[in-house]
């Protein structure tokens, strides 16, 4: 149920989160026993779902927040200024407790076949917003990877500007080999894959899979700073990753045969 009823009175309803009752020193020390990250090996990868424009859209509706959007441009952005406030006082504390070596920041703006509003009313409110957000962990020393799911590719240049290190998931929907051009090494671009119609498919098998890892791996290659990725509804989900499932055939297709053929 929406938590704001009214844009006009959004600080009246919104309870904002403390970071401080956190406890980070025993949260943070349990985590890393839980997880115990391979930090020698591997990139610590500090994920921040649920970005200011969705933020907004799961506290008033998203036919409410794309209205207040157009009709109260002021109080719309007063409230995605204070969302990013509140992130980024979070972010502050586990980038400081956790350590990560790159934080993942997901918003999404864009449907499969264009953006959900104007690139305009994305560089009056948001653009602005991201860009604390990327400042922000950068001056810890930390990668700035950004998210925006669906056709995007016309946001491209607002991320380079905003200085964002990588984007993903680039999804198949855009153009992505001109996406890599003008991108011009200045943003590494993740993904790729075709998984909401190839790999997540009911009807995907091994076969179908390795094909799409060859395909996006040809496609893309050679283009540009770009790394394979796809955002799977299997992701979080660790027997995926197990040799003959989903993920691990992507990974096999991938290491086993994609890079030691020299690609």
């Amino acid at each position: 149920d929406p938590v704001i009823d009214d844009i006009d009175e959004w600080e009246d309803e919104l309870v904002v989160p403390d970071p401080e009752v956190v406890d980070w020193d025993a949260v943070s020390q349990m985590d890393e026993k839980i997880f115990h990250p391979d930090r020698e090996n591997k990139i610590v990868d500090l994920l921040c779902t649920k970005g200011i424009f969705e933020r907004m859209h799961f506290l008033m509706g998203f036919e409410d927040t794309v209205c207040a959007l157009i009709t109260d441009q002021e109080e719309a952005k007063a409230l995605a200024d204070k969302i990013t406030d509140i992130k980024l006082a979070w972010i502050d504390k586990m980038i400081t407790y956790y350590k990560p070596d790159m934080v993942s920041f997901q918003d999404d703006y864009a449907f499969k076949d264009g953006l959900m509003f104007s690139k305009g009313l994305f560089r009056e409110i948001f653009k602005p917003n991201l860009k604390r957000v990327v400042d922000l962990i950068h001056s810890h020393g930390v990668i700035a990877k950004l998210h925006c799911c669906g056709k995007m590719e016309d946001l491209l240049d607002e991320y380079i500007e905003i200085g964002a290190d990588c984007l993903d998931p680039v999804q198949p929907c855009n153009d992505i080999v001109s996406m890599l051009e003008k991108a011009d090494g200045k943003i590494g671009l993740v993904g790729g894959l075709d998984f909401q119609n190839v790999i997540d498919s009911h009807d995907a098998t091994e076969e179908t899979i390795r094909a799409e890892v060859r395909r996006a791996c040809d496609a893309y290659g050679g283009h540009g700073p770009f790394m394979l990725y796809g955002a799977s509804v299997r992701a979080a989900d660790p027997t995926a990753y197990a040799p003959g499932q989903v993920l691990g055939i992507v990974i096999d297709e991938y290491v086993n045969h994609v890079l030691k053929a020299g690609c």
